[in-house]
């Protein structure tokens, strides 16, 4: 599953239901710890064979057609939960920071774009999140960590939280192999070390903070992590696992 700028007066392919979009429930879900809301950051396409390897474009393309260049629409979908005091962010797909190139390359569509409608349903700002979870660094999945000012400089996107990424995938975004190279960006993670911000996690945890557990394991790139919300109704965002 793929889950899925400034931040300033702006702020406050499958397409999912209302609800897996972040509408419809203007209070969240309560899974008793949380409420949970989800969001999207936009669209982009990618080749529908690289996505679904081995299996026949006759049996995936039925799901989610390809357009004229092979490509299928990918979602960049996020979590947003609020409670016990924090403002919990799992996941900042987007690419805003990527060259015109790039973007035109990806086809990114941040039109359909529904969090800044959900900060502010919930009633927050970015600068009251407390905490970010990455499954990992490819910019689907971590543009949106950082910002470019005006003037040019990479921050953090929410300069009080704290953002967690596995130790080992951290490693290895500063020096991916050939084949996921083109997917890692540095100004999306680097700037969090700088900043200080950034929890490099060894493994597994349980309770990172309260009602949360971190799963580790590789999948489509190293040492990946999912995101385990306990509650009355657990959630788990896998990224792309």
């Amino acid at each position: 599953m793929r889950d899925g700028s400034d931040y300033g007066s702006d702020y406050g392919s499958d397409h999912g239901s209302d609800h897996a979009s972040g509408h419809g429930n203007g209070h969240g879900v309560d899974t008793g710890t949380y409420r949970l809301f989800p969001m999207m950051w936009g669209t982009f396409l990618l080749d529908g064979g690289a996505m679904f390897g081995v299996i026949p474009k006759t049996m995936w393309n039925k799901l989610i057609p390809a357009d004229a260049d092979n490509r299928i629409a990918m979602t960049m979908r996020s979590l947003l939960l609020v409670g016990g005091g924090r403002k919990v962010v799992i996941e900042c797909g987007g690419g805003r920071k990527l060259s015109e190139k790039l973007q035109q390359i990806y086809h990114l569509d941040f039109s359909g774009e529904t969090v800044p409608a959900t900060f502010a349903r919930a009633g927050i700002t970015p600068e009251e999140v407390t905490d970010v979870f990455l499954t990992h660094l490819h910019f689907d999945h971590a543009s949106e960590a950082t910002r470019r000012l005006p003037s040019g400089e990479i921050v953090p996107a929410f300069p009080r939280a704290r953002y967690y990424v596995q130790k080992r995938h951290y490693e290895h975004a500063l020096a991916p192999t050939e084949r996921d190279r083109a997917s890692f960006f540095p100004d999306d993670f680097v700037p969090l070390r700088e900043a200080g911000l950034l929890e490099l996690v060894d493994g597994p945890v349980k309770d990172i903070i309260p009602g949360v557990d971190l799963l580790a394991g590789s999948g489509h790139t190293p040492h990946q992590q999912a995101v385990l919300v306990k509650g009355k109704t657990s959630y788990l965002f896998t990224g792309d696992n």
